[in-house]
């Protein structure tokens, strides 16, 4: 199989996970709602026909996530664009020529949004997952691109738009799923919320 998801995660630890959403809503019920995206995220990747790689931000211990056949390692290097880009690179090496690289925040994660974006990377160098606050929700790859991870404001509105120019930069052809909200505080949990009353 040369297809891949790259799952970036977590253990789900209270005080770990969802940082900026527990200082919103408190630890208790942020570690609720990311053990909820994270089960809405590995039913998607189960779904996707493809490999599973997760990458443990920290901690020894592999959660119970309902991936049996996942391979899992762990996230290696300074900063989010270093341990990013070394994950792609392993899943290079693997043999994989189709790699996606997601994270655990998108309520509206699936097996066909996914496919989409697999589909688009048969046609594209890239493809990305705009999400609404200026980064990506995913990014997909057909060969290592170390310039897309080297000096970025991670966490900020300018992650996308200057993703974007290094793809053009670099003379990349990519394409673009829907732009989503993914969860990171409690503005973006009521919005979610929002959605299924």
């Amino acid at each position: 199989m040369n297809r891949a998801v790259v799952l970036f995660l977590r253990a789900p630890v209270m005080g770990r996970v969802k940082t900026r959403l527990a200082a919103d809503v408190g630890e208790e019920r942020a570690l609720a709602v990311y053990r909820e995206l994270l089960d809405i995220t590995t039913k998607a990747m189960a779904g996707a026909g493809a490999r599973s790689l997760c990458f443990l931000a920290d901690g020894s211990v592999i959660p119970e996530v309902g991936l049996p056949d996942a391979t899992w390692h762990h996230q290696q290097g300074n900063d989010l664009g270093e341990r990013m880009h070394r994950a792609f690179q392993e899943a290079f090496a693997a043999g994989h020529d189709r790699v996606l690289l997601i994270g655990s925040d998108l309520p509206h994660m699936s097996p066909e949004l996914l496919e989409r974006a697999f589909g688009v990377l048969a046609e594209r160098d890239a493809v990305l997952g705009p999400a609404l606050d200026g980064g990506y929700y995913l990014l997909g790859l057909k060969r290592p691109h170390p310039l897309l991870f080297s000096d970025m404001p991670w966490s900020t509105d300018q992650v996308l738009a200057l993703t974007r120019e290094r793809l053009q930069a670099a003379g990349s052809t990519w394409g673009e799923l829907e732009a989503l909200r993914d969860v990171d505080d409690g503005d973006d949990l009521a919005a979610w919320e929002a959605e299924h009353r």
